[in-house]
């Protein structure tokens, strides 16, 4: 997993149904510091304005901080969300790993409480487990996961699809960057769906390289469909071992 930064810039890829915007833009910035050693520090804001078909446009404002330890036992979160002219919702809270697997949630802003099986997977460690599937050749991997969104409160049942690994250099300048060059990358797509869902609350599809680096995001929300090309990437030297 490298520690980096990327910036990706959003375009309307489709729209359709009574809800299709007119027309939406924006960016996704993605910021990991850390190793394997000491845990991963996440820093994610996405910014997306949408033209709906009659009315004024709406700029929705999603920002998250989180912290997973290496061992994902401790998962640190904090995100604010907001659109249009709306006061922000906040949300912030640990997770804990017990001895027995099972994870603890405690909120503070709002102050809650929730268990969840020992299965359940904090978001780095999801990410790794997609990269490890993909590694052995698996075509699917199904996981719960406990990212700290929304309530704070609220588990995903996830699905990915993991195609078959690509080693050509895309033809796009983010695809040429030098830490990517002769790297494997595999496509996925990721479902997200809430408990009780038939259909998925959103899906997540991209080229995701060994490294843990994504590029050609797609973003499908049901309505519409945004577009995330990467546009700028810086990706720190890699870490050296453990210490003892």
């Amino acid at each position: 997993m490298a520690a980096h930064h990327a910036v990706y810039k959003l375009s309307l890829r489709s729209a359709k149904g009574t809800n299709a915007p007119a027309s939406a833009s924006g960016a996704i910035d993605y910021d990991v510091t850390g190793s394997a050693c000491d845990g991963y520090t996440t820093n994610f804001r996405q910014l997306v304005e949408v033209q709906p078909a009659e009315g004024d446009s709406k700029l929705n404002d999603m920002t998250s901080n989180t912290f997973e330890n290496e061992a994902a036992t401790d998962y640190t979160f904090n995100t604010k969300t907001s659109s249009g002219d709306d006061t922000p919702d906040t949300v912030a809270g640990k997770a804990q790993r017990g001895a027995d697997g099972r994870i603890a949630v405690d909120t503070k802003s709002p102050k809650g409480h929730a268990d969840f099986a020992s299965d359940v997977l904090f978001p780095t460690q999801h990410l790794r487990h997609i990269i490890a599937a993909a590694e052995r050749g698996d075509k699917i991997l199904s996981a719960d996961i406990f990212d700290g969104s929304e309530t704070g409160k609220k588990l995903f049942h996830t699905l990915t699809v993991i195609g078959a690994p690509l080693t050509d250099a895309p033809d796009d300048p983010a695809g040429q960057a030098e830490a990517l060059k002769g790297m494997r990358r595999w496509p996925v797509v990721i479902s997200y769906f809430e408990d009780g869902k038939d259909q998925p609350d959103y899906v997540l599809s991209s080229d995701l390289y060994e490294n843990g680096i994504s590029r050609a995001l797609k973003l499908d929300y049901g309505d519409f469909v945004l577009a995330g090309a990467l546009d700028q990437l810086t990706v720190a030297p890699p870490a050296g071992p453990c210490k003892k």
